[in-house]
């Protein structure tokens, strides 16, 4: 029997999913979907790690294990950078200091640069990079930042290293209360650093929606491959 089709999946809680049961985080369903999708098996990896920003995705992709995964992997789903706002957010919130937001975009732009890079060189499959959604839309200046980094750096500089974008903040705009666990008013005062009840992850739904951008993503990617086109 041939060798299953390897699919590794970074990021950071969204990716790790340990709020809902293991089959219904969205690198399992994209699993079973892409092995459907090939008629060949594939084998799963999630490295998704709770709290990850970008600087600590940089990190990861140094360790030995996460590199050779990747170099080997046919399919690479990247969700990144949340994590880099929620904390500016946190404490804009707490002392009403632009400058923290003014550095977590800068800090994100850089470090998205050399994450590309680095796939870039590294990974010899598909890779798909992911916007994100957010959470707290009843806050203009999360919109505002939230649209800033998902269509002034995640998507041009993607694209500029000529990977595809699934646009998951699309997807999530509007169907917040139905596709995020706790979602309640929609602002930003509700956010609880390390609190479960804070409306930051998705539920079952959401993680499919997830699955099914980066299905989307993937399969036409695979597709131009095996067309000759670039």
């Amino acid at each position: 029997m041939d060798d299953p089709l390897m699919y590794v999946a970074l990021g950071d809680s969204i990716t790790n999913g340990r709020n809902v049961r293991k089959k219904q985080r969205y690198p399992s369903i994209l699993t079973r979907w892409l092995a459907q999708s090939f008629h060949h098996p594939v084998y799963g990896r999630n490295w998704g790690k709770n709290g990850m920003s970008s600087s600590g995705f940089l990190n990861q992709l140094q360790s030995p294990r996460v590199f050779e995964t990747v170099r080997h992997a046919q399919f690479v789903t990247v969700c990144i950078g949340g994590n880099d706002l929620i904390y500016a957010y946190f404490k804009w919130r707490l002392w009403r200091n632009d400058t923290y937001l003014d550095e977590a975009v800068h800090t994100l732009a850089r470090n998205f640069h050399r994450i590309c890079e680095q796939l870039h060189w590294l990974a010899r499959g598909n890779v798909v990079f992911g916007t994100f959604y957010n959470p707290f839309p009843l806050t203009p200046l999360a919109v505002e930042t939230v649209e800033f980094c998902n269509y002034g750096v995640i998507r041009p500089t993607a694209e500029r290293y000529g990977f595809p974008v699934a646009d998951l903040y699309a997807a999530f705009r509007g169907r917040e209360s139905i596709l995020l666990e706790n979602y309640r008013t929609g602002r930003l005062e509700e956010y609880r650093p390390l609190s479960r009840r804070s409306p930051v992850h998705p539920n079952v739904d959401g993680y499919s929606t997830i699955a099914h951008c980066f299905a989307r993503e993937l399969l036409k990617s695979s597709s131009h491959r095996n067309d000759g086109e670039p």
